[in-house]
């Protein structure tokens, strides 16, 4: 069933791992950043991408966000820049399982 392996993947990436990998679209190369820093930095890209969905600039996301995790805008810029395309596709994902009508 989709949602369970999407489950999979998506507990795995919050585990650290990029959902590129994941999806075999990408190898890791050099050295790998600490899990904790890579979820905290992801879940950074998906309040910036909530916030910008709703239609703030990047710079007024970066802001809010920056206060909400206690960091520098221009920090919060980088993890978004660098988990964009993955908050982006948790975001579309999970709104796809709430849709979906798969049953265990």
């Amino acid at each position: 069933c989709a949602q369970d392996w999407l489950h999979f993947c998506f507990s795995r990436a919050a585990q650290g791992e990029s959902l590129d990998e994941l999806f075999g679209l990408n190898r890791p190369k050099g050295r790998q950043p600490k899990p904790e820093t890579s979820v905290k930095h992801f879940d950074i890209a998906v309040a910036v991408v909530q916030r910008m969905r709703a239609g703030k600039t990047l710079a007024e996301a970066a802001e809010e966000v920056g206060g909400q995790f206690g960091m520098y805008e221009s920090r919060v810029q980088d993890a978004y820049a660098k988990y964009k395309s993955d908050a982006e596709c948790s975001l579309a994902l999970e709104g796809l399982l709430l849709n979906d009508d798969c049953t265990p």
